[in-house]
């Protein structure tokens, strides 16, 4: 059941609105879960008693940052019973900035069926964040229902399917069998009104994203129902991102897959500005963090999970390590993945716009506050939602 909440009112004053785009210095009033005004000038409504005020002192006002491959409820499992790692909590998601997430099954859809990834979902949206899903995983013939179409029209947490290819874990499925699932992915999404989007966890092997390729010019789906991740993983499959960006689709590159676990892998930042250099445009590139994916190989005694904080330390390498503009490096973070996930109202801080916010300090890019569907859950870098189940 839904929590219900009373209607709050809240200006934040004298910030740097990067929407992501730059906009300067502005006030932002937000009512409820909504930004209703973002204008120079709101001190009007200070005066209002019903309205709380947050002095922003130029700090950076950013919207949430969102997380489109997380594995919310315990990855791992693919090394023995060893290797299973926790869900998520909420708390931990709202400290790096992340308000919107989607979740999915990683190698064990044994031990973490669909089931209880939606009961997740579920629970994240109840504790105050936005919360989605994907359907299928590394054996995308397991949904919920039966039927990818179906789990798209009748769940609406569900936003779109999963599917692995060129690794040496996955089901390899045919090159039919990868077509029809593009086909009905994009049929459910269009029946549901969602983004009907296929998110392609890839492997290693040579074969890289050329099935993807073949399956785009096959079947004639739009190629923005298409979403290949972790293409940072080796030279080839850079090689080929930029051959996807170039046929029109967008590219998800991940901050967990680096040099020191993967010997051919770039660094999710090198590689944005890798693409770049090569006239990839910025709109047509995205993060995700792997969050909560287990790795052992290094052996049992260094198991590492990858943190929730991982999209945050990225944006600050994109530009205090790599240079680039504030706005650009939001985007892969913010509003490119709202467009790829059909969530209008997610990535920016514009009226009209869920109020899903951070502020950043200017000089260090830290974490001072965040805002998740209207209500402040962090404030000075520190949580005040704390909940008994934080879960």
């Amino acid at each position: 059941m839904e929590q219900r909440r009373s209607a709050t009112f809240t200006l934040i004053r004298n910030v740097q609105v990067f929407a992501p785009q730059e906009l300067g210095l502005r006030d932002v009033l937000v009512v409820g879960e909504q930004v209703v005004r973002v204008a120079p000038d709101l001190g009007a409504f200070a005066s209002l008693p019903e309205v709380k005020t947050i002095e922003g002192g130029g700090r950076y006002l950013t919207p949430g940052f969102i997380d489109a491959h997380v594995h919310i409820s315990g990855g791992g499992g693919g090394a023995g019973f060893g290797s299973r790692g926790p869900e998520i909590n909420f708390s931990e998601a709202m400290l790096a900035g992340i308000t919107t997430v989607l979740g999915c099954v990683g190698i064990d859809q044994e031990g973490r069926d669909l089931q209880s990834l939606l009961a997740k979902t579920r629970s994240l949206e109840f504790r105050g964040m936005t919360a989605r899903m994907l359907t299928g995983g590394f054996d995308w013939r397991v949904t919920v229902t039966g039927s990818i179409i179906k789990d798209l029209f009748v769940i609406d947490h569900v936003v779109g399917a999963k599917v692995a290819i060129s690794d040496r874990r996955s089901f390899h499925p045919t090159q039919d069998q990868l077509n029809q699932l593009i086909a009905e992915t994009m049929h459910g999404g269009l029946l549901s009104g969602k983004a009907g989007i296929v998110q392609v966890h890839v492997g290693d092997l040579a074969s890289g994203i050329t099935p993807l390729m073949k399956a785009v010019k096959d079947t004639g789906v739009p190629i923005k129902h298409v979403l290949p991740t972790h293409l940072n993983r080796n030279e080839f499959l850079m090689e080929q991102a930029a051959e996807w960006i170039n046929m029109g689709g967008v590219v998800d590159l991940t901050p967990a897959v680096t040099p020191a676990e993967f010997k051919r892998a770039m660094f999710s930042a090198k590689a944005i500005k890798k693409l770049l250099s090569a006239g990839c445009p910025i709109e047509q590139i995205t993060l995700s963090s792997d969050a909560n994916g287990i790795s052992t190989i290094h052996g049992f005694d260094k198991v590492e999970r990858f943190p929730l904080n991982l999209l945050h330390k990225e944006f600050k390498e994109l530009v205090l390590g790599e240079g680039l503009k504030v706005s650009d490096a939001l985007k892969c973070i913010t509003s490119n993945v709202a467009r790829v996930l059909k969530m209008e109202r997610k990535g920016v801080v514009m009226e009209g716009a869920d109020a899903d916010l951070v502020l950043l300090d200017p000089g260090s890019l830290e974490l001072e506050l965040v805002m998740a569907r209207g209500e402040v859950v962090v404030q000075n870098g520190k949580i005040l939602k704390m909940q008994k189940l934080d879960v």
